[in-house]
């Protein structure tokens, strides 16, 4: 098979064929319809806490384009609803409240896609990965993020990912900058408010030695929650259908 740009022949055992520039557009907006009614629109993102820290939870709709690039004003990213569980929530109480969250009509189903209309992305770093276990149980299918030090992103198991921290907190900043990401007002949504603190707390330096970026707090005791919980649903959802690919291109080599 012979790749073609725009316009080119290429051959599919044996005769020519000729395709125009229009001709392949519309077999891109067509695969682009079919994996969009495939694709899920929302990914719901929790950041487990501890008995200091809370767990916050974050919904982020897709709305335009399922791949990038992702364009101002024609594809965006809708923060659709944040929120903190109080402070000692068992585990448990999490799961099951993450649960009936999942069972919201537009979250619970889209069809003609089998299955749930929102992916679950859970942060399984530290004590996460117990509670990403309770999920599993439940038949939840999360996702897990564990966020890492590392320079790339690498799947290490079934839904389970390895992420830089750099990655996930630079994407978030990036699309809200670029409004690529849209927040409502703190009116319709209040916890905006401290998403937008936590932002504003959290700022990028290189290491001397290694030359590598990363983001740290400017000041201790501030919370990241909302941050990390708005990331990982975010990183999801932009990058989900380019990850199947490089992850079946990886396999087939």
């Amino acid at each position: 098979m012979i790749k073609t740009i725009l316009g080119e022949p290429f051959v599919i055992n044996g005769p020519l064929v000729y395709k125009t520039g229009e001709d392949l557009y519309l077999e891109y907006l067509e695969e682009q319809d079919r994996i969009s009614r495939l694709t899920p629109d929302y990914a719901l993102g929790a950041d487990l806490g501890q008995a200091a820290d809370y767990t916050a939870i974050s919904l982020v709709k897709r709305v335009g384009d399922v791949e990038p690039p992702y364009i101002r004003g024609e594809t965006q990213f809708l923060l659709y609803g944040l929120e903190r569980l109080a402070l000692g929530t068992s585990y448990v109480d999490v799961v099951r409240h993450v649960e009936s969250r999942l069972m919201i009509p537009d979250l619970a189903s889209k069809p003609p896609k089998p299955g749930r209309n929102c992916d679950l992305v859970i942060d399984a770093s530290g004590c996460g990965r117990p509670v990403f276990d309770l999920f599993v149980e439940r038949g939840l299918q999360p996702v897990g993020i564990t966020i890492t030090n590392g320079l790339t992103w690498t799947c290490v198991g079934h839904r389970q990912y390895h992420v830089p921290r750099l990655d996930i907190v630079s994407e978030t900043v990036v699309a809200i900058e670029q409004g690529v990401l849209i927040t409502p007002s703190e009116s319709e949504l209040p916890l905006v408010a401290a998403l937008r603190e936590e932002l504003q707390n959290i700022g990028r330096r290189t290491r001397p030695v290694t030359g590598r970026a990363e983001y740290i707090a400017y000041r201790e005791g501030v919370h990241d929650d909302l941050v990390f919980a708005v990331s990982m649903a975010l990183w999801w959802i932009m990058h989900r259908p380019l990850r199947r690919r490089r992850m079946a291109t990886s396999h087939q080599g």
